[in-house]
Order: C-alpha cells, then structure tokens, then sequence
C-alpha cells in the first residue's frame, strides 16, 4: 500500500513539474520592426507591449499548444486561441513600431501600451490603451475604456464608460449611454451621445457635442465651441475665447455659462418661451430676470406697452465689454444664465 501511495506521489510531482515547465515555456517569431500584428482572444486576458527586439513574443498561462501564432495571406501576424472559447492570459511583446492592426475579443480584458497604433474590438472587456503616438481605434459594446497618451482617437460604444486624456490629435466619439469623460486635447472634438453625460475639459481644437438628453459639462476650451441637445443641460466655465464662436442650442434643456468679469463678449440669445437670467447689464440693466415670461403680467394704466415680441419668439442682443468673442443661445423651453465666475478654481489644462 505504501508503495502504491508513493508512486501515486511521484506521478503528482512529475505532473506540476511538468505543467511549470510548459507554463514557463513561449512562442517566439521573428517579424519586421513595423509589422502589422492581429489577436484573437475571446475569453481572458490580453495584454500587448511594445519593446526593442524585432520578435514576436506570445507567454501565456494558459496550454501554449493552443496558441497558435502564423503568418496570415495579407502578410500581418496572427494570434488565436484554439478553441476560441477556452480562456487564456496572453502577454504578447511585439516591436515597438508594429501596427496592432486588429485585437478581437468577446469579454477579455485588453491592455495596449508603447506600439505605434492599435484597434481594438471588444464586447463586454475592458480596454486601456496608452503611449501610442498613432491613431487608436475603440469599438465596444459595455466594456469600459481608458485612453491615454495617444496620436488620434475614434471610439464607439453603447453603454461603457469612457475617459480619454492626452490626445495630441483629434477624438471623435460615438456613444449610446457611456459616462464620457475628455482632456486634454490637441486636435478637434466631436462627440454624438443619445443619454450618456459628457465632461469636456482643455480642448486646444473645435469642440461638437450633439446629444439628446444627456448633460454636457465644456470648461477651459480655446477654440469655437458648438453644442446641440434636446432635453440635456450644458454647463460652460472658462473665459470665452475671442474671436471664435460658442454656439449652443437646446430645446428643453437648460444653459449655463460661468465666464470672468474680464471676458468680453457679444451674446445673441432667442428664445420662445424659456428665460434668460444674467450677472452682466442686458441694455445696460443689472437683472435676474432680463427677458420676461410670455405669460407676465400686463403694464398698470398710464404705463408704456412693452415693444412687441418679435414674430418667432425672443430675440436679443447685448454686449460685454470689448464684445470680441461671439455667443450664439437658444432654446425653446429652457432657461440660460450667464454668471460672472472666477475660473482659476479650474484645474490647469495639462499639453498633449
């Protein structure tokens, strides 16, 4: 019995020894510096690295003969796991100029630093991608997405969350019910929401938001700004920038612009039946309530008639200071306010 149970026991030990040696063991393919590399990985974990040495590097913690690494017919490199559902944790190191031309996943995490652009596919994973001085493409359906240090940015998701920081060029996002959360931005931005709030911060290009009913939040922006909602509120804080134009039209929703006494600006504000309130003189009058209510009462007898509205709703003109930045208001429904605020309390804008 007791030879029988030793026996059993060196069995075991030779199993584990040998599954630490094939745990231990990876696939290794020479590629060209700037080689394009596609990965396949349903289930699990991906994580993709850029470095000095022109090979392919595939680790995993999963069986490596499952793995499989090959060279496809358009000449870029593929990774897969086979079967497709089996899980793995894939470390792959490829040359810091390669192309991550394709990362397909179902509900793998996948994590993407220092190669020279990336596009990634996702279900339900996560998706970090940094230090990629190249365009980065995202597409995913709830998983939630970081972005940081990189080229260009064109992302699209259903209902993830997603920040976006330190983009040297342009960022376009679509997005059904994701938190948006944007910095930092060198180039242009265009975001399209349906429901998902969107906060927009140091944006050096032009900033389109449309969005049905989510809230959108834009502070320390420096170029023309344009805004459509139907039920969203937006809320602007920063100097306006002189020059430009901010454009903002809501249906519903209402406006807020929060700008230093400093700032001068001409603003046009119409309306049918929403209110305008504001801390700087309309027609040289201090007021909270500077375009009245349709509904407002009559003037007592002896008084003046108010002038008559325009045709199609409220419409009016004034001016602040040197009046060099243009403001374009509009709503159906909604109130807009313009307050005077001191904007140094904004975090300072960090340069992609």
């Amino acid at each position: 019995m007791k030879s029988v149970v030793l026996v059993v026991r060196v069995l075991a030990l030779g199993w584990l020894l040998g599954s630490l040696s094939v745990l231990a063991q990876e696939i290794r393919q020479p590629v060209e510096r700037n080689g394009r590399v596609k990965v396949l990985c349903r289930v699990g974990e991906v994580t993709v690295t850029g470095g000095d040495e022109a090979v392919l590097t595939v680790t995993t913690d999963g069986n490596p003969s499952m793995v499989k690494v090959k060279q496809l017919a358009d000449g870029s490199y593929g990774i897969s796991v086979d079967p497709p559902e089996m899980p793995h944790r894939l470390r792959i190191s490829v040359p810091r100029e390669a192309l991550l031309q394709e990362v397909r996943t179902r509900s793998a995490n996948v994590t993407v630093r220092a190669v020279a652009a990336a596009d990634v596919t996702t279900v339900s994973g996560g998706v970090l991608v940094e230090q990629v001085p190249g365009p980065v493409n995202v597409a995913t359906t709830s998983g939630r997405v970081r972005l940081a240090e990189v080229g260009t940015v064109r992302l699209r998701t259903v209902s993830g969350d997603a920040q976006v920081q330190a983009v040297t060029g342009s960022v376009a996002v679509s997005a059904v019910s994701g938190e948006l959360e944007v910095s930092d931005i060198g180039g242009d931005l265009t975001a399209q929401l349906v429901s998902g709030n969107a906060s927009i911060r140091c944006s050096r290009g032009r900033v389109e938001v449309m969005t049905v009913s989510g809230d959108v939040r834009l502070s320390r922006l420096e170029n023309e700004v344009a805004v459509e909602t139907t039920s969203g509120n937006v809320f602007f804080v920063g100097a306006l920038t002189p020059v430009k134009r901010c454009t903002i039209n809501a249906f519903s929703g209402d406006i807020k612009l929060a700008v230093p006494e400093t700032c001068g600006f001409e603003t046009r504000f119409k309306s049918f039946s929403g209110t305008l309130k504001s801390d700087f003189p309309v027609d040289g009058v201090n007021t909270q309530a500077s375009v009245p209510d349709k509904g407002a009462s009559l003037p007592g007898p002896g008084a003046s008639p108010p002038p008559p509205p325009p045709p199609h709703g409220r419409f009016v003109v004034w001016r602040h200071g040197d009046g060099a930045a243009k403001v374009l208001l509009s709503t159906f429904s909604g109130t807009v306010s313009l307050v005077r605020a001191d904007t140094e309390s904004e975090p300072p804008c960090r340069r992609p």
